[in-house]
């Protein structure tokens, strides 16, 4: 009874912290997104803005 309980409690705690770390990877993918495509964003109309520039020159 008590190896079987260990055994429960070590699947317990394995799922736990796959949990964990899905749901942290979950964030740290979101907060890449968040940051990055804005950034990309920015870098392609200042791309833009710049050729504008040098099609008026």
């Amino acid at each position: 009874m008590n190896e079987e309980a260990k055994k429960v409690l070590r699947v317990f705690l394995l799922a736990l912290v796959a949990t964990i770390v899905l749901k942290l990877l979950g964030l740290a993918i979101k907060i890449i997104w968040a940051v990055v495509i804005p950034l990309f964003v920015i870098y392609f109309l200042y791309k833009v803005l710049i050729k504008k520039e040098d099609i008026f020159r």
